[in-house]
């Protein structure tokens, strides 16, 4: 949510908790960021990019509200660019933002709110599950989600959570859509170490210009921890996806996770495959990805950071709505803290963009450095 409403939440909230019983603590970490980086594509085109210099300066704030069984957690950021070419694209377009409001009270129940907000000039930034961008236009995401959650007994416990997010753009190559989705689960503590989940997803698609379309997936889950340092965590089973001509595509859907963390780093490696509306082309499409990402602390305050992804979005029907995008993000970050509020970070990024149905191919380049400076304060 942009960063204006986020301090009215927390004003809000602040006020309601001046009396005696409540916010026990409040953290508040603010940061600034001034950054220089060339970006050699500039307008996400796919003939003719045209790089530039950009600075920019980020400001961004997160607050913390802890006062059992309440936990709030409130963040916001603003990016300025400024452009030393093409001074027509100065903005402050790109801005993030969260909100988590949670009540967990002694067993059996539970309550979660979250919000979730971006807005950017990149639209494969807003919708990253595809990362697809079909040129720069300021686009934007919301999504809110409620949960509740309800354990029978100290291994039984059910969850049931809905979804509902937007996507929006100023521009005319993009469709507007909205998305909801509701999951019912019942999970198990087999052993300490392994633990498994029943759910059921129902999820309906909204885009400007199409009928709805509804997709339905049962899906069986496992989480084995074979020691405190590795995890693997999977959820796979069928996807049911609704065509244009009402009939139903059969497939795989799966979000499948490994994770290992070492002495001086932590890996990852994880498969996603479901439906979605292929970002902001609004074409209900089944996307599949594969993502990486490892860091590596050689000394103290160094750190090293890759991390990839891979996804393929296709969708089948006519032609005319017809999408199939094959996309690579790649990005090699070094960090460096300096002082304890302070520290450098120094990074690249590639993005690589194959249409197989159309023209929209794209690559582009970003080299960054940037200076942060960051502290945490504790208000109360």
């Amino acid at each position: 949510m942009p960063l204006k409403r986020l301090v009215l939440l927390a004003v809000i909230l602040g006020g309601v908790g001046s009396g005696p019983a409540w916010a026990q603590t409040i953290l508040a970490t603010p940061s600034l960021t001034l950054s220089e980086e060339h970006d050699d594509n500039i307008r996400l085109t796919a003939k003719n990019p045209q790089g530039d210099f950009i600075t920019a300066l980020r400001p961004a704030l997160r607050l913390e509200l802890k006062d059992h069984p309440w936990y709030v957690t409130l963040a916001g950021s603003l990016r300025g660019e400024f452009f030393a070419k093409q001074t027509e694209l100065n903005n402050y377009d790109n801005q993030g933002g969260s909100a988590s409001i949670e009540f967990r009270p002694e067993r059996p129940f539970s309550l979660r709110l979250t919000d979730t907000y971006a807005r950017s000039t990149n639209p494969a930034t807003v919708a990253p599950e595809a990362g697809i961008a079909t040129g720069r236009f300021t686009s934007t995401s919301n999504a809110i989600t409620p949960a509740v959650s309800y354990q029978f007994t100290p291994r039984t416990s059910a969850r049931l959570q809905y979804s509902f997010r937007i996507l929006r753009a100023d521009s005319s190559a993009a469709r507007d859509s909205d998305t909801h989705e509701t999951t019912a689960a019942l999970l198990h503590q087999f052993t300490p170490r392994t633990s498994g989940d029943l759910s059921y997803t129902f999820t309906r698609f909204l885009v400007e210009g199409s009928p709805e379309r509804d997709s339905h997936s049962p899906r069986l889950g496992m989480v084995f921890a074979y020691s405190p340092t590795v995890r693997f965590v999977t959820s796979t089973g069928l996807l049911f996806l609704e065509q244009e001509d009402g009939s139903e595509e059969v497939t795989l859907a799966s979000s499948t996770r490994y994770e290992q963390q070492f002495k001086q780093g932590n890996f990852s490696i994880g498969y996603e495959r479901n439906a979605g509306v292929a970002g902001l082309t609004g074409v209900t499409s089944v996307t599949q990805s594969l993502t990486t990402a490892a860091s590596y602390q050689p000394i103290r305050f160094l750190t090293l950071a890759v991390d990839a992804s891979l996804a393929e979005t296709e969708s089948s029907g006519s032609s005319s709505t017809r999408v199939d995008f094959l996309t690579f993000l790649g990005s090699l970050r070094i960090s460096y803290q300096l002082l304890r509020w302070l520290s450098v970070e120094a990074s690249y990024r590639y993005q690589r963009q194959d249409d197989r149905a159309g023209s929209q191919d794209l690559q582009k380049n970003v080299f960054f450095l940037g200076l942060t400076a960051t502290d945490q304060f504790r208000l109360r």
